[in-house]
């Protein structure tokens, strides 16, 4: 699991995260595990995939597993992602540090992991202190489009202003277990 130590601990944060990684050949098949203690919008080589999350309502997290081989180019690749977190237990649902995993296995091999060598940004583009709409549910959001990175999303992105995840816990560390969810 990766986060920033600045956002951990607040009510909400919103966290963006990158890693590029190099394909030498086209993989026969490429398969992105992600999880996160609230939700995430995942994008690969700048090409939304999903959102999620399930909420699981016990100390685990679901793992969400996508074919990606379709995505998988020769030569650069990226993972974009964004997660939110927020210390409030939702209807279903326990609260939970903030945090993402993820894994690339590249032809049943993994390739790629959550580690520090991501890259990643808090956001300030999102308006703190906002109502919730009710006990069950998420915090409403108010985003100013303007205050998000530049083509954080895209398959090349300028990181130099970016810093690595201070919170880097691996798997056999934390509470519960992953379980997998595959769409």
């Amino acid at each position: 699991w990766i986060w920033l130590r600045e956002c951990s601990g607040l009510l909400e944060s919103y966290v963006v995260f990158r890693r590029e990684f190099t394909l030498f050949e086209t993989p026969a098949t490429a398969t992105l595990w992600i999880a996160a203690g609230t939700t995430f919008h995942v994008f690969l080589n700048g090409r939304y995939m999903t959102f999620g999350p399930a909420v699981c309502p016990t100390d685990d997290a679901y793992v969400t597993i996508l074919d990606v081989s379709f995505l998988c180019e020769t030569g650069n690749n990226s993972i974009a992602v964004l997660a939110h977190n927020t210390v409030v237990s939702r209807f279903g649902g326990r609260r939970k540090d903030g945090g993402i995993w993820a894994q690339v296995d590249i032809d049943g091999t993994p390739f790629v992991w959550t580690d520090a060598a991501w890259h990643c940004m808090a956001l300030d583009a999102y308006a703190p202190n906002m109502p919730r709409a009710s006990s069950a549910s998420a915090f409403t959001e108010e985003v100013d489009l303007r205050r998000m990175p530049a083509q954080w999303t895209e398959h090349e992105c300028d990181v130099s202003a970016w810093i690595h995840p201070d919170m880097c816990t691996s798997l056999g560390s934390t509470p519960g277990k992953l379980i997998a969810a595959h769409i």
